[in-house]
């Protein structure tokens, strides 16, 4: 008779070639840490990092962002955290700033200080529609030292967006399909809160591809906010119309009107240089140019609609570049410079930021 098989243990390989895997336990690492810093004797210090985390299934992600600048007196830090194992996943933001020397629309210096946290979630309808929702509790002081009085805001709000994504590209950038938000905010003077308001806003992101790597880009906004404790869009600098000051209330109001239009097109294609001589160490894929257009007109009255002209319309235009890079090999990271030049002053500014704008 033959012999009876007899059970041999597998080794780690030939298990997982089997079809036999081990239980999967958390392990989280980092993905992405970048530094960047300079110093001039005008400006002072000025400190920029990202660090990004996740586990090896992804159901974990870590996000945090630091920024300082000694020189303005500046620092803000965003941290985001998100639980993406369930078709709804856990959202958690928390945020926080400080700036000195702010302007409002009397001229009033004043120093801001806020702690903003949110949690909420997000249902996919679909491939390309989703419903987000948020509670949000931000607490407030802008601080006037000159008149000795310091205003405080507490804010308890729910937020709530239809979003529909559909914008496509290569592995690089998009150069297709379009983003839109519709987005609703309700604050109540509950739960602690001081303020009342409704806020409510339309974005449109539209690309218009002119090849397999160029492309039109149009952001449009247009916001409202109404109530008691009614709100103001920010619609200066960076994010905004640039070559415009970020932290002037002269460059906010409670409603708005803005666009960006912005052509990309690549300079070299598949630059291919790598920077092995330095840590971290940057792969150059490749450089785009962009030119752009930015204008905004903001009003809080309806007399200043009535009255509008040309004149009150906030717009620049510019030129920029954006670098592709990979840093460590690994990691995607688009390095962003823009010239931007005031229309109406001709003032000029000069930007650098990781990722392009929108």
């Amino acid at each position: 008779p033959e012999p009876a098989a007899q059970a041999v243990p597998l080794s780690t390989e030939a298990a997982a070639s089997a079809g036999t895997f081990r239980p999967y336990k958390f392990k989280a690492s980092t993905d992405l840490f970048f530094p960047a810093f300079m110093f001039s004797s005008p400006g002072g210090l000025f400190w920029m990092n990202y660090w990004q985390a996740s586990d090896m299934l992804g159901n974990n992600n870590l996000g945090f962002y630091l920024n300082y600048n000694s020189g303005s007196e500046f620092l803000g830090w965003q941290l985001s955290y998100s639980y993406a194992k369930y078709r709804m996943p856990l959202l958690l933001q928390a945020a926080g700033l400080i700036a000195n020397d702010s302007l409002n629309e009397l001229n009033l210096k004043y120093d801001r200080r806020y702690i903003r946290a949110a949690v909420g979630t997000a249902y996919p309808f679909d491939r390309y529609n989703r419903l987000e929702t948020y509670f949000i509790h931000k607490n407030e002081r802008d601080i006037y030292t000159d008149i000795n009085y310091t205003a405080r805001f507490r804010t308890r709000a729910l937020q709530t967006s239809y979003v529909r994504d559909t914008v496509r590209g290569l592995y690089l950038l998009a150069v297709r399909g379009s983003r839109t938000e519709l987005t609703y905010i309700k604050a109540a003077d509950a739960l602690g809160g001081n303020q009342k308001y409704d806020v409510g806003m339309f974005q449109r992101l539209q690309y218009v591809p002119l090849s397999k790597r160029s492309a039109f880009v149009d952001r449009l906004l247009i916001g409202e906010s109404s109530g008691r404790d009614r709100k103001v869009f920010d619609f200066g600098g960076m994010g905004g119309v640039r070559g415009f000051s970020s932290t002037s209330d002269l460059n906010s109001a409670t409603r708005v009107v803005m666009n960006n239009l912005e052509l990309r097109t690549p300079i070299f294609k598949d630059l291919n240089y790598y920077m092995w001589f330095m840590f971290p160490d940057f792969y150059f894929k490749s450089v785009y140019a962009k030119v752009f257009v930015d204008t905004a007109y903001g009003w809080n009255r309806r007399s200043q609609l009535n009255s509008f002209g040309a004149s009150d319309v906030k717009s620049s235009v510019g030129a920029g570049i954006n670098i592709h890079t990979f840093l460590l090999q690994a990691f995607q990271l688009v390095l962003s410079f823009d010239y931007a030049y005031r229309l109406h002053d001709g003032g000029r500014i000069f930007y650098f930021y990781l990722g392009p704008m929108f």
